[in-house]
């Protein structure tokens, strides 16, 4: 049977890739892709389906929204619709600046807190070092803050100086990034309590023609059993399909082909790409999942045409 190559799940440089819309859709061309969908993080890519179209390829407006769970931890859904309305974009947009602008505000307060004990870090320099590499202040995370912090000499030496022993950057992540020092903003989690609920998103939608995908369970859940005894409170949510990433491994795959199959779920899948700086391993576009072969592709590939048209 004939493969076909699609790419539901990547990011372009509006989010958390360096690639432009131009970039993304010339490696498409190359790999001689047949649908291609940029979902980038909390904001919308409203280019790029328009200009994949001119290119002959198959896309669908998409994006990838944080969302607060019930234990106050931030999952991912990839929304997708042919065409979401002006309304519901409307509505939803708000919702998404709110989380960006806020994410914003937790870092910026994070600094301050840095700068008052005697970390220094220059907020405008800060954002001018992230800028050159086409990272936005929404997508700068808390490694990042911590990573930059040991970048300036005297704030390594001034850390070991406190604790008077040196400490990586990741410990230093950890233990003081990470965690309530004298006031709650310094925890970068701050419990998700700032991000929409999947009520919030769900109710704005026409969830007759949109997916609501769970992405990349592997990393929502502790392992296969937890993801197994907890999917049914996403699908009363609305969640009507799950994705499986380049990276999942054997094991999760054959739970979440499982769990598509007990719930008549639709499969989104692919490259789920980054930026290479994280320590976060992701693939370029098209990275196939060894695990799925061309029947179970083709297969959730018509379904999923069906649902957002």
């Amino acid at each position: 049977m004939k493969s076909i190559k699609i790419d539901q799940h990547c990011h372009s440089n509006l989010s958390d890739w360096e690639r432009s819309n131009s970039e993304i859709l010339e490696i498409a061309r190359k790999k001689w892709l047949d649908f291609i969908a940029v979902s980038d993080h909390d904001i919308f890519n409203e280019e790029f389906p328009v200009k994949a179209r001119k290119y002959w390829f198959n896309s669908c407006e998409a994006v990838e929204i944080s969302v607060n769970w019930h234990n106050s931890n931030e999952v991912h859904i990839l929304t997708y619709s042919s065409l979401f309305s002006i309304e519901i974009k409307k509505k939803i947009k708000s919702i998404l600046e709110n989380t960006r602008q806020t994410r914003v505000w937790i870092l910026e307060n994070k600094i301050d807190s840095l700068n008052d004990r005697s970390i220094r870090v220059n907020l405008q320099e800060f954002y001018e070092f992230f800028s050159h590499k086409w990272i936005k202040p929404e997508s700068i995370t808390v490694r990042d803050l911590a990573k930059y912090v040991y970048l300036n000499k005297k704030n390594a030496a001034f850390i070991k100086d406190i604790f008077w022993d040196h400490i990586c950057y990741d410990t230093f992540l950890r233990e003081f990034l990470r965690e309530d020092w004298d006031y709650w903003i310094i925890w970068w989690r701050i419990k998700c309590y700032f991000l929409p609920s999947i009520d919030d998103i769900r109710k704005n939608l026409d969830t007759s023609r949109t997916i609501i995908s769970l992405a990349h369970p592997q990393d929502i859940f502790k392992n296969t059993h937890e993801m197994t005894e907890n999917i049914a409170f996403y699908i009363d949510k609305w969640v009507n399909a799950i994705e499986i990433d380049s990276q999942t491994s054997k094991n999760w795959v054959h739970a979440i082909m499982h769990i598509k199959k007990e719930y008549n779920l639709v499969l989104t899948t692919w490259s789920n790409s980054h930026r290479d700086d994280t320590d976060e391993k992701h693939d370029e576009i098209w990275a196939q999942n060894p695990e799925l072969n061309n029947s179970v592709i083709n297969e959730n590939y018509k379904q999923f045409l069906d649902l957002i048209d």
